[in-house]
């Protein structure tokens, strides 16, 4: 390769890194903000239809809000490994055109 294609290639990957390194960060804390939401709406309806939740209205409701926010935490956590791999390939790449 010459010198200008393999600099803008370099400068590529780390460009990539960095982006996939921001991207699991970003998922990471919509997903905590996600589920403390669920946590919150959950509570709410405990406190203001009590007796809709003794009576099993509103438990449907509830558990379909903390499967959902569980389910959000699932999908980040397999993107986020997903994102990691890349990223471990990417550094391989980068460290080969480093040598060279």
């Amino acid at each position: 390769m010459t010198e200008d294609i393999l600099e803008r290639e370099k400068f590529r990957i780390r460009f990539r890194i960095e982006q996939l390194r921001k991207d699991k960060i970003i998922y990471g804390v919509e997903a905590a903000a996600f589920s403390i939401t669920c946590l919150l709406i959950i509570v709410a309806i405990g406190l203001l239809w009590p007796d809709q939740v003794s009576h099993g209205g509103a438990r449907t409701v509830i558990v379909l809000i903390a499967l959902s926010g569980f389910g959000y935490e699932v999908y980040v956590a397999i993107g986020n490994t997903v994102r990691f791999r890349r990223l471990l390939d990417l550094e391989k790449k980068l460290s080969t055109l480093m040598k060279e």
